[in-house]
């Protein structure tokens, strides 16, 4: 379980980062990233923003993440396979049959059966990143996502 002291740090972080600005940070897009893991959720953060994507909304687990979604405007959806509290695949399920539905998703993870993966896209999982990433792989994704969004 991350420590209520670290999340704050983490979105101290994020919001510095969307303060000082990179020279390519133009993607007004905001972005949830849920992971249970601190060091995780650090790194995307650092590669979202140097990609473009101040905003981002941090969550240690599924249901702290749909309390996130319900206080507003998410327009990407950032999950790791293996969530406590709520498992992603429990998360997509109930965030797709609800008003949340157009949301695109990325799902992360380190290792994943293709049955799993199949089974993530088959309900509403847009798209899937291997863990780790570089900052080009998760461009590489993040604009197909978008694309998504502006049809």
């Amino acid at each position: 379980m991350i420590k209520s002291k670290i999340m704050k740090k983490l979105m101290i972080t994020s919001i510095f980062i969307g303060l000082i600005g990179f020279s390519n940070l133009a993607n007004a897009a905001k972005i949830l990233a849920i992971d249970d893991s601190a060091t995780v959720l650090e790194i995307t953060t650092k590669y979202l923003a140097e990609i473009g994507y101040a905003d981002v909304v941090l969550a240690e687990n599924g249901k702290i993440a749909l309390q996130e979604l319900k206080e507003g405007n998410i327009d990407i959806i950032i999950i790791d396979w293996n969530m406590p509290a709520m498992n992603s695949l429990t998360f997509v399920k109930r965030i797709r049959s609800g008003s949340y539905a157009s949301i695109p998703i990325l799902m992360m993870t380190s290792t994943i059966e293709k049955e799993d993966l199949v089974e993530a896209l088959q309900n509403g999982v847009n798209n899937y990143i291997t863990k780790p990433f570089t900052t080009e792989s998760l461009k590489i994704k993040m604009d197909l996502l978008l694309k998504s969004i502006q049809k």
